[in-house]
This record gives C-alpha cells, structure tokens and sequence, in this order.
C-alpha cells in the first residue's frame, strides 16, 4: 500500500474547507454549552488536520511519488484466495495503510474470481500478551471466522545448531531494528 502525498493533501485540504466551514456556522449559532464544545471539537480537528497537512507537504517534498507502508502476498487456488505474509513500516500508522491494504486485496480477489478469503493462520485467542495478540485481533476485527488448522512446527536436525540459532536470532532482529530506528533518527535530525 502506497502512500501518494498529492491525493491525500487535496483530501486534507477539502476536510479543513469543511471543518473551518462548520466552525463558522458554529460561531454564527448561540454560544451554549453543546455549541462551545462543537466549537472546540472543530479547534481540535482543525489543529491536527493542519498539522496533517504540514506532515504531507513535507512527505511531498521528500518523497512527491510517495512511499510503500505495507505490502503482501496473495495467492490463489481455484475460488479461493490466501492472504499468505505481509509487513508494514510503523510510519503513519494513523492512515491505516495494513486495512487499506486487506481491502484492496480483498477487492482484487472478488474482481479475480474468488469466492473466499482466507486471512492466513494466527494463534487461536492468544493471551493480551503474547506476541501474536495484535495480529489476531487484526483479523478478527474484520469479522472473520476462525478455523483450527495444522500449524507450523520444527523438525529438529541439529540440536546444537538449532538453539543457538534460536537464541542469536531473536537479539539479531533486535539489533537491527535498533540500528534502522537510530539511522531513521539520524535522518529526521540531519533534514531538520
């Protein structure tokens, strides 16, 4: 899922029109209780709709083709579709790009002749704190229905070799994604 700045500034644009609009009609209207809150309600989603904006035109300059949130892959087997991996960048999240982006495949497999879509395994009703809380309740979100299937396993070869692979990679991916955050800093401070 690709987020393109110019659409979405023409959008932000429109909706403070709108906003800024209604915040006049407030104003014009006796100043109650009910009506100062609308009025401040508007003050709020004028401010960050500005600041919305600001963010978008900066993305423009930096990036005026945009840039890739998420991405996945689907596949297809006769009338069905699988939903089979995806990622995401933590990069403005509040634009909901992973649902766009279900959405969007949803539609290509409807258009492509598939009759279902299958959101891929998960744990069945993990505990708040395991790591796959968040990914189950994404799906579950859309309404799915959850069906128990053979999972993933490890056939272990090597004892060994396969502990100390699972103890180094965890702290591997860790490092990494220190590394990408301390250099995604680097940049922010280095462009300001």
């Amino acid at each position: 899922m690709k987020l393109e700045p110019k659409p979405v500034l023409k959008e932000l644009r429109e909706e403070l029109a709108g906003i800024e609009a209604e915040k006049v009609k407030l104003s014009e209207k006796k100043q109650d209780k009910k009506t100062l809150n609308k009025i401040n309600d508007a003050d709020n989603k004028i401010a960050k709709t500005t600041e919305l904006i600001t963010e978008m035109e900066g993305l423009e300059a930096s990036h005026p083709d945009g840039i890739y949130l998420s991405g996945a892959l689907l596949m297809f087997a006769g009338k069905k579709s699988y939903y089979l991996y995806g990622a995401s960048s933590n990069d403005y999240r509040d634009f909901l790009p992973n649902h766009h982006m279900q959405f969007a495949m949803m539609q290509y497999a409807r258009e492509n002749g598939a009759t279902s879509y299958d959101f891929g395994g998960t744990d069945n009703n993990p505990d708040k704190d395991s790591s796959h809380y968040g990914l189950w309740t994404f799906k579950k979100v859309w309404g799915t229905y959850l069906s128990e299937k053979v999972g993933e396993f490890d056939y272990v070869l090597n004892k060994p070799l396969y502990q100390v692979i699972e103890n180094v990679k965890p702290k591997l991916t860790k490092a990494k994604i220190n590394i990408s955050r301390k250099l995604k800093q680097k940049l922010i401070f280095q462009e300001n």
